[in-house]
Order: C-alpha cells, then structure tokens, then sequence
C-alpha cells in the first residue's frame, strides 16, 4: 500500500532527525483513504512529535485516538500534557498544594514499523515487452491482467506508468520517454512544483525533479534517476483514423476507453480530440491505440462547447524532449523557474529574476537582491536610450519593449 510505505519512509526521517521532511511524508502517506486503524494512529503519534505547539500535539493525539482508541502511546502522551499544568496537593499539609515540575519531553516509544523494501538496482539488459493488453469499448475499468505495470522479470527495468502522488491537484499518472528517467505528465499535475514524489509500484517511491514544462501544450518533464531497459512502444502514426479505439491507463490501475473524433473547432495540431470524459486522476495518463501502441497523452483540457477532453500528440511530446535536450547542450547550467516552466539563464550573470516571465528564481528567493548591469541583455534593458514619454524621459531602461518606470511601449 502506497500510504503505508510513504509513511514508514515518514518515520525514518523523523528518526534521522528530519522533523520536516518526515513531517511532510506522513501527511502524503495519511491521504491515502486505506490507510486507517492502527496504522493511522500510529503515523499521527508520529506526526504529532514534530509539532512545537502543545496544542496541535493535543489535537493531533486525539485523532490519533478517533482512529484508534486503544492506542496507548496517544493516551499516555495526552494525559501527560494535559495534567502537566495541573497543581497537585501535598498530602503532608491541609489545602497546602505545590505546583509539579513540568516533566521531560518524553522520546516516541512506538512500535516499529518494518523497514521500507529498498530499491533495488536497475538493470540495463534488453528483454522482450510483456504481452500487450486486449482493450475492449466501454467506461473506466480495472487494468487488464496481461499488462502488468511491472514486468515480471527480475532482469529487466519496465513501468507502464508512475505515480505523482503529492501534485497540488491529487494523485496523476505519468510515464517514461527516455530510457535515462524522464518521465512526461501535465503541467497540472505539477502546477509550480520542483519536486514531486514518484510511485513507481506500490512499494517503490522516488522524488522526482521537475526539469522542463510548457504551460501551453500542458506538458511538464520530470526527471527521476532510474535506466530503463525497455519503454513503452511508440506509434510512428501522425495521423489518427476517425473513431480509432483508444485506451488511457491511470497508475492507479484503470482505464478510461474512449475513441479518437474529429471536431469542428480550429483544434491546435499538438491536440486530438477524443470522446473520454471521466478521467480516473489528475491526467497525465498514456494513450494507446487499437494495437496497443503509445499515441500520446491525455490531459484535462476540453473545449466550451464539449465535456471530452484532449489528448496531446506523442510526437509533440517527444519533440519538447529533444528541445530541452539541445538547451542543455546549449548551457548545461540553466536553472528551472518554476513559474512559465522555462530554463533560465539568469543564474549565469548573477541575476535573480527568470528572463521570461520576470519572476524570482528559486535559488535566488532568500538572497537579498539588487540591480545587476552585466545582465542588462539578459532582459533586453536598453538603459542607454531615454523613454519617448515626454512626460517620463528617464533611462531606467526597457523590458519586453516597455519602459520599466511608465510602462510606455518603446
């Protein structure tokens, strides 16, 4: 179980110190709905032992005890602080009472939780595909038998999808497009995120790095550091047949069928319409085609005029890969904004601001920052030309044509 996992992952690094991240795991692990009983308790016994506020402590002791009322370790902690003020009388004097010391913050005296299955190492022998599903017409069901997400084999590396289990919008699916760990899901699965964490099955996780995204295909990049000896197989069809069979897989195990139609609407040639209307997650789930081949990827984007939802084309997905690529080839010390989803070169001059949406960088946000001239043709500062409003005439310089102190265009 996914929530068990992330939560044990939670436990180890409260132990190693990490009250933070440990902190931040749990709450991940404890939105799985599974996760209940006992081991719901046990997680918030946990999580309420990286609080500093005695009375977030309280409150999350009783829950722990609404999950599990005979959880004894909730009990023990919350009578201790809730008598730890409580004055107590001196039975060797009439009405005399004395105030108690406060005791000592008592360490977590849990039962342990077993340890996360490691990792193993990912192989790099090529191996043959597992059989290919057989789709049939009809709503969201559960994941064919014969496509398993990992491939049986010991000897081999081979996921049909991953899972992004803590996007601001809810669980989503993604899936890999290079061997080396790139993996393709929506800009709305990821929304601003850096790092997200990667399912890979439901004992293996990751954090994955969010390294490239374009807002306006819905496409965001993510690198996870595992080498595939297999990836899913790609179709070398551009153009789909009307009402060709499809089939979107989510990590969680369904599958939304639905077929490809065309549409009316002036559609933007990265998109194909198709008749998939409930969608299992947040997207970001493959599609196939009638012989079981990749075809692209099915967002949450639909028109004003139709509930179905779009579906990006696998070779614009495979060509932002490649572009991002030749960027880092380019200059292998861009650094990611988080915010248009671009690779800035502001980090080269010093600067702090990402040249293509003007906002501040992630490893700039703590720094104190300042005018920077050596990055003037960074932001197309022409600070040597006076503005041509009469009424403002300085040479603070422009950006994006528009002079920075009166906005007038140039």
């Amino acid at each position: 179980m996914a929530g068990i996992y992330t939560i044990q992952q939670g436990i180890l690094t409260i132990q190693e110190g990490n009250l933070d991240e440990g902190a931040r795991l749990i709450r991940i692990g404890l939105r799985d709905p599974r996760v209940s009983g006992t081991d719901r308790a046990i997680a918030l016994v946990w999580l309420a032992e990286t609080f500093a506020d005695n009375e977030r402590k309280i409150r999350t002791y009783n829950e722990a005890l609404q999950a599990d009322a005979n959880n004894a370790p909730a009990k023990e902690r919350l009578n201790a602080l809730m008598t730890a003020g409580l004055p107590a009388m001196n039975p060797r004097s009439t009405g005399e009472i004395t105030l108690p010391n406060p005791p000592p913050a008592a360490k977590p005296i849990l039962p342990n939780l077993p340890t996360p299955t490691p990792i193993p190492p990912p192989m790099a022998t090529p191996v043959n595909l597992p059989p290919q599903p057989t789709f049939n017409a009809g709503g969201v069901g559960a994941v064919s038998p014969n496509f398993p997400n990992v491939s049986p084999s010991q000897n081999m590396v081979f996921f049909r999808t991953v899972g992004i289990l803590d996007g601001p919008h809810g669980v989503a699916t993604g899936f890999f497009v290079t061997p080396n760990g790139i993996i393709a899901t929506t800009r709305y699965a990821v929304s601003g995120m850096e790092n997200v964490v990667i399912a890979l099955d439901s004992t293996r996780q990751l954090m994955g790095r969010v390294i490239r995204s374009f807002p306006d295909l819905d496409l965001a990049l993510i690198y996870l550091d595992v080498t595939l000896s297999q990836l899913l197989p790609f179709s070398t069809q551009t153009a789909l047949p009307e009402n060709l069979d499809i089939s979107a897989f989510a990590h969680s195990g369904q599958i939304a069928r639905g077929r490809h139609r065309s549409t009316k609407r002036d559609l933007k040639s990265h998109w194909f319409a198709t008749t998939i209307r409930q969608l299992p997650d947040a997207g970001g789930n493959p599609v196939f085609d009638d012989r079981n081949y990749l075809i692209g990827m099915l967002t949450r984007n639909t028109s004003r005029s139709s509930p179905d939802v779009f579906a990006l084309r696998l070779n614009v997905i495979l060509q932002q890969v490649e572009l991002y690529k030749q960027d880092l080839q380019l200059n292998a010390n861009r650094s990611y904004c988080p915010s248009c989803g671009s690779l800035s070169q502001a980090a080269l001059y010093g600067a702090f601001y990402c040249e293509f949406c003007g906002s501040v960088l992630p490893n700039a946000r703590s720094h104190q920052r300042y005018p920077v001239p050596q990055a003037s043709a960074l932001y197309n500062e022409l600070s040597q030309r006076p503005c041509r409003n009469k009424s403002c005439g300085v040479r603070i310089g422009y950006y994006n044509g528009k002079c920075l102190r009166c906005g007038h265009a140039f």
